[in-house]
């Protein structure tokens, strides 16, 4: 029998000194369960009949700097200031399809890879802020077509323009 299981760790830190503005933050996190009987269905219309457990990770690791936090602050335009740079790697296990020996019982995980580079706008503080991220969203390729995977071949790249109001 499996036990839903979810572990998590955290860290963040923001530099001192003449460095200060730039921050380093990252988490990871691990997934632990069982498919239901038939609910996974890949391939060849395979269905699971006895799913074993599976496990499936995922992390990122992000810096950044925040003009406002700089030593530069005081020298900077009010506009400029409230610019923040940053840039993103993320991984996610978030991909299952049948194992190819074990069809009906195991399951293979694949992962989705995100590069992140963006630039927030603080409107008001840290509570209102104008977002915009480029993703370069890389998944497992067509190499593995010929194995019954049928791995999709989309692009996913994409742009993202948010608008992130706090209270």
């Amino acid at each position: 029998m499996t036990t839903h299981q979810l572990q998590y760790a955290w860290g963040s830190y923001a530099f001192p000194g003449v460095t200060r503005g730039w921050w380093v933050r990252g988490e990871w996190g691990e997934y632990r369960d069982r498919f239901a009987p038939g609910e996974v269905v890949t391939g060849n219309a395979v269905s699971t009949l006895m799913p074993r457990p599976f496990s499936a990770q995922g992390w990122y690791i992000a810096t950044g700097y925040k003009l406002s936090d700089s030593v530069f602050a005081d020298r900077l335009l009010c506009s400029v200031s409230k610019l923040e740079f940053l840039f993103r790697y993320e991984v996610m296990q978030n991909i299952f399809f049948h194992d190819l020996v074990d069809l009906e019982n195991r399951l293979d995980v694949f992962k989705t890879r995100v590069y992140t580079a963006g630039v927030n706008y603080f409107v008001s503080g840290n509570n209102v802020k104008i977002q915009l991220n480029y993703n370069w969203v890389g998944e497992p390729g067509t190499s593995h077509s010929a194995d019954d995977r049928q791995f999709r071949s989309v692009k996913n790249d994409n742009v993202v323009l948010n608008l992130q109001v706090g209270f």
